[in-house]
């Protein structure tokens, strides 16, 4: 931080924060499963420079929705998986419209993922001081 920094590069430090944390989650499920593309929807997927974002940070695909209302959307999908109206939830997401579909840039992936291991690296060394400030 410095002089220099403006109120926007606060902004996309924090996107970028959250999405790095979101990433960590990502990385821990690939111990499980295999992922090869993101679904995103609601207001945030409307937002070009967010969405791309996603998919260099991840370095995979990202699909945007049609559907804005993410929410309903979602929860009606719920519903109608469990009255019976789709087999499972695997059946009801194919019903969702992904209409857009931001690829990752090589270049750019490879600068998040040197910024993605100091992220870590940081994030590790400052566990307790992050404890603390939990605990004031």
């Amino acid at each position: 931080m410095n002089i220099n920094h403006e109120r926007k590069h606060f902004a996309r430090a924090v996107i970028e924060g959250i999405l790095y944390e979101m990433y960590s989650i990502e990385r821990m499920l690939l111990e499980h499963r295999n992922i090869k593309e993101i679904s995103v929807n609601g207001s945030f997927a409307t937002i070009p420079f967010c969405t791309q974002l996603i998919a260099d940070i991840f370095n995979l695909p990202v699909r945007v929705s049609a559907n804005k209302s993410s929410v309903s959307m979602g929860a009606y999908l719920l519903a109608a998986t469990d009255i019976g109206l789709y087999k499972n939830i695997e059946e009801a997401s194919r019903s969702v419209s992904l209409t857009e579909t931001y690829k990752p840039s090589a270049r750019d992936s490879k600068v998040y993922a040197g910024y993605f291991s100091v992220f870590e690296s940081l994030t590790g060394k400052l566990a307790g001081d992050f404890e603390a400030l939990a605990n004031l």
